[in-house]
């Protein structure tokens, strides 16, 4: 799409859901020549979540399709727009005919990773996603809240990972040709067909890749000492940090920028996750039960062979 100040704007989105395959589908498309998709998680349009706004101005965001090239349908990848009760709107009032793409992931699996996710860069600070979950009432009285939360609301796992309303939410709002929800174990169950028919959906030919890898699947912190540590200080004491910073910019170290580095890559591993107990499992099965029902009612279809399996 081309506004009329002549800048680009997204054809399509693929709003989410965290954890649930958007990484993979956002990895597949950028590899077909006539799709362009800008960074990942960009997230302007949640004015409802502030804090995961990482653009000075409307101009600042529309910078991200500027290598777009002539032809192109461009895509924008951003989690948490499903979510958020204000993004979907406020693409719609730019791009009345934008696109949205919905993966969705069995609840159960889908929380356990987000808060394995927010774990990765302390927006969560709890490692036991049982104990995580125990939070959500404190933490929706604002207490007990990680240093680094951006956005508290993330932290309510029950919410983040009850579809059906933010899909019922999504219907109301956008044209049923425009919308494309697409469940992750069935679309990765035969890759192949699942990426065709996004493609057709979006008005492409076939193509089929050489290969339909997972992608951050698994990522987990090996030391969360290590990871408070970098992240923790420069918060708690900024004024000491910004002086041996610039003392040790001077002499040509970038501690900062080391340790950060060192967090980022060598403080993760691709891994399992611990499995939680059978017991608290069974629990949240019953947690997510109801929704699932009634997310059934709405796409008028069974998610028992994928999803809630006891």
């Amino acid at each position: 799409m081309i506004l009329n100040n002549g800048s680009r704007f997204a054809d399509f989105f693929i709003i989410g859901a965290p954890k649930a395959g958007t990484t993979a589908l956002d990895a597949y498309l950028r590899q077909h020549p006539d799709i362009f998709m800008c960074r990942k998680e960009a997230h302007y349009f949640c004015s409802d979540f502030p804090g995961n706004i990482n653009f000075s101005s409307f101009k600042d965001y529309l910078d991200i399709f500027d290598d777009a090239k002539d032809g192109q349908m461009i895509g924008e990848a951003s989690v948490w727009y499903l979510y958020s009760e204000a993004a979907v709107g406020e693409i719609l009032n730019i791009n009345p005919d934008a696109k949205f793409i919905v993966m969705l992931r069995d609840p159960v699996k889908a929380a356990v990773a987000t808060h394995g996710e927010l774990l990765l860069d302390l927006r969560e600070d709890e490692p036991n996603f049982e104990k995580a979950w125990r939070l959500q009432g404190d933490r929706r009285k604002g207490h007990k809240l990680p240093l680094n939360c951006r956005e508290p609301k993330q932290l309510f796992y029950k919410d983040v990972c009850s579809w059906s309303h933010q899909i019922e939410r999504l219907i109301n709002q956008v044209p049923e040709r425009n919308l494309k929800v697409i469940i992750m174990e069935e679309f990765f169950s035969d890759s192949d067909k699942g990426f065709n028919e996004v493609l057709a959906f979006l008005g492409k030919e076939e193509r089929s890749l050489d290969s339909y890898p997972v992608i951050n699947e698994g990522k987990r912190v090996k030391s969360i000492f290590l990871l408070k540590f970098s992240r923790d200080i420069p918060k708690r004491f900024p004024k000491l940090f910004n002086v041996l910073k610039v003392v040790a910019n001077s002499t040509g170290l970038h501690p900062g920028r080391i340790l950060n580095d060192f967090v980022s890559t060598k403080n993760v591993v691709t891994k399992s996750r611990k499995a939680i107990r059978e017991e608290f499992r069974r629990e949240l099965l019953g947690e997510f039960k109801q929704d699932v029902e009634s997310l059934e009612r709405i796409l008028n279809r069974s998610l028992g062979e994928y999803w809630l399996k006891g």
